[in-house]
């Protein structure tokens, strides 16, 4: 959960309309900062790129769950029913 809070501390790495989103380099720093706060948080060693992975392998799993559990409607025209995830 920690990792889920620090990456909404930061909305360029998610909200598309901010103006550094498309910014590599302001990504990449946001990234190590939020390694950087983990590390000492938790005193542990983890680089940007693990912390990015953790952080795809852990939205990959929350749209595969959530495309799982929505119900075909048959014709295919009508649109899947919203899932609420808690």
């Amino acid at each position: 959960m920690a990792l889920i809070e620090e990456v909404s501390f930061k909305p360029l790495l998610w909200k598309t309309r901010d103006t550094n989103y498309k910014r590599r380099d302001k990504r990449e720093e946001a990234w190590a900062d939020i390694a950087t706060t983990l590390n000492a948080r938790y005193r542990k060693n983890l680089s940007r790129d693990e912390v990015v992975g953790v952080f795809k392998n852990l939205k990959d799993s929350y749209y595969r769950q959530r495309r799982s559990n929505t119900k075909a409607t048959g014709s295919g025209i009508k649109a899947k029913e919203a899932v609420e995830i808690c």
